[in-house]
């Protein structure tokens, strides 16, 4: 794991889906680390988050400081995904899980 041998903060998920599948196969295994906020996230990271608490979407995170949105963009071949916007006073209902620090990928 690297960097991240022996962080508490990390859980393993498999990723469902193809909206990500340019960089993260479906069906596979993402690591993920616990952030607190979209604060702690820079421009293009992958991220896990849910909008309501029961699903949950992994998508490249981007934030748009001037014009006050949070940017969760597919990054796929797939050209049915688009991005979900969300502005900065609703981002409320937004709850980001974290940041995907590594994937296994089975060929």
């Amino acid at each position: 794991m690297g960097k991240y041998a022996g962080d508490d903060d990390l859980f393993i998920t498999n990723i469902n889906g193809e909206s990500m599948n340019r960089v993260i196969p479906n069906h596979s295994l993402v690591i993920i680390k616990h952030v607190d906020s979209f604060q702690d996230l820079y421009d293009g990271e992958i991220v896990i988050f849910s909008e309501d608490d029961e699903s949950y979407s992994v998508k490249r995170f981007y934030n748009d400081k001037h014009m006050q949105i949070i940017n969760f963009a597919p990054d796929s071949s797939d050209s049915s995904y688009h991005p979900i916007n969300f502005r900065y006073e609703d981002m409320s209902d937004v709850k980001i899980i974290g940041r995907v620090v590594s994937a296994l990928i089975e060929f």
